[in-house]
């Protein structure tokens, strides 16, 4: 509905978490059981509650609600639950 007038949704999972696009619901932390995918030297998105909006001149409407991870990212290790 809003396409028409030139404001599209941006989904920014896994950029680089910039606080000027996005607002941090909470930071998540990569300790705990898993396997680490890659170490986060600056924050990154991590998940995303809310993606953002913007109009088509670039300017932004809505920041995206998300979270901001910062670490070593990871995923669980099924093996570790049993």
């Amino acid at each position: 509905m809003l396409a028409k007038e030139g404001v599209s949704r941006f989904d920014p999972m896994g950029d680089k978490f910039d606080p000027n696009l996005h607002n941090a619901l909470f930071e998540a932390s990569g300790r705990g059981r898993g396997v680490a995918l890659k170490l986060a030297v600056d924050p990154a998105v991590s998940a995303v509650a809310l993606p953002g909006l913007a109009c088509q001149a670039g300017a932004l409407l809505l920041a995206a609600r998300a979270a901001a991870a910062t670490g070593s990212l990871a995923v669980c290790n099924p093996a570790a639950l049993f």
